[in-house]
């Protein structure tokens, strides 16, 4: 069996029979950047030269983006405060 038949086999199982092993990067990308790991680890493991390259398969979310602006805001708060 080769890669290209298991591969059927495993798309037709789950039903997802347009899925492509590239789809797959961009969703793990996308899992790890939401879950905060940095850009460069991100690269790393997809082996990318360009962080340009990343950056298309790491998209954030709308989530993603609004925990970022309220992560600086606590900090930018305790900082003001002297915490």
């Amino acid at each position: 069996m080769t890669i290209k038949h298991a591969w059927a086999t495993a798309r037709n199982e789950a039903n997802l029979p347009e899925l492509r092993l590239h789809d797959l990067r961009h969703a793990h990308a996308t899992f790890l950047a939401a879950s905060g790991v940095e850009l460069l680890t991100i690269g790393r493991q997809l082996v990318h030269r360009d962080y340009k390259s990343t950056l298309r398969y790491a998209k954030t979310t709308h989530d993603t983006m609004l925990a970022a602006v309220e992560a600086g805001a606590r900090k930018t708060g305790s900082a003001a405060h002297g915490n």
